[in-house]
């Protein structure tokens, strides 16, 4: 009998410690292979079990990031181990890679090397960001579904203060899709504002924030240079090349002598319109403050001095012709 009772205790401990580390690891309430009984419930609990965990139950350590015992690699980790494992376990299941880096960057969670993670330092926070993150204290609502996939309309908040202008609580977008064996994962995150830092300025949207004052004015600066003449989306990111220059050889080179010939295509919108500025800039065209220009060339660039001097006689042929080609190019976008 009492050889009965000790097998029965050890049973009961392994069965405790399992579901312990079950709880602890790979508590995911959901199945990843849901399909018909998959909708607005089920989408609103995993998104918000995802970014809870994210936001609040991971452990990054008293500095601000997270520390543990370097193996000879990196010493910089999540505290707990269990903590990566249970975020890949999110990745795989629920998460595109486009969405993974999106969601992870708005609540500064950074990957790298073998697929460790990071807590992004603090100071880093204040230059750049997606700065609404998921507001779980609120109710999703259904905007559409079908077509295997599932529209929903998700709140935000505030997680790093911009301006007392904008927004404090505002609504994006989450898409569920279901691919062909059945699995639904998140393929789509979309928030207005944090579009413009992930997929444009990133580190620069310090520049934007110090140029728009109200929620308008992002819009009116996606318009003009995150939309293509077909009205579709485009990307809004800045290129340079070498000390804070675009094309640092314009008024010697023409457009399309740069780096084999191929190079400018590469352009998007805005690095072609501000590669046009470049010309006019670096013979000091003064910018009125409060413009994107003024932020830009007074703030981004090492180089830039205002010439109240400033005559468009000043440039050369070359540059005249590569003004004249800028112009086109971003007319052809």
């Amino acid at each position: 009998m009492k050889y009965f009772i000790f097998i029965f205790c050890v049973a009961v401990a392994i069965v405790v410690c399992f579901c312990v580390q079950s709880n602890n690891v790979e508590d995911i309430r959901l199945d990843y292979r849901m399909s018909e009984e998959f909708g607005l419930k089920e989408a609103q609990d995993i998104v918000k079990e995802m970014v809870t965990f994210m936001d609040k139950e991971i452990e990054i350590g008293k500095s601000g990031i997270a520390r543990r015992d370097s193996d000879g690699f990196d010493e910089y980790y999540f505290s707990r181990r269990e903590d990566e494992k249970r975020l890949e376990e999110y990745h795989r299941n629920y998460l595109t890679d486009e969405t993974y880096t999106y969601l992870t960057q708005m609540y500064e969670i950074s990957r790298y090397g073998r697929g460790m993670a990071q807590q992004v330092e603090r100071d880093e926070k204040t230059i750049y960001g997606l700065r609404y993150s998921i507001d779980t204290q609120r109710d999703f609502r259904l905007k559409s579904t079908g077509n295997n996939e599932l529209h929903i309309e998700v709140p935000f908040i505030y997680h790093v203060i911009i301006s007392d202008t904008l927004p404090k609580e505002d609504y994006g977008d989450i898409v569920f899709t279901k691919d062909d064996v059945g699995h639904w994962r998140i393929s789509k995150i979309s928030h207005w504002y944090n579009d413009i830092v992930f997929y444009g300025l990133g580190k620069r949207m310090y520049l934007l924030d110090n140029y728009c004052k109200i929620k308008s004015d992002y819009e009116q600066f996606v318009e003009r240079f995150g939309v293509s003449s077909s009205g579709d989306r485009i990307p809004m990111d800045i290129l340079q090349i070498s000390y804070n220059e675009i094309l640092p050889n314009s008024d010697k080179l023409k457009f399309g002598e740069f780096i084999n010939g191929e190079f400018p295509e590469l352009f998007t919108k805005l690095t072609a319109y501000l590669a046009m500025e470049e010309i006019y800039a670096r013979h000091g065209k003064p910018y009125e403050k409060g413009t994107f220009e003024y932020e830009y060339f007074n703030k981004a660039t090492a180089w830039y001095k205002e010439n109240s001097d400033f005559s468009e006689n000043m440039l050369n042929d070359i540059e005249i012709y590569n003004i004249s080609k800028l112009s086109d190019y971003i007319d052809g976008l």
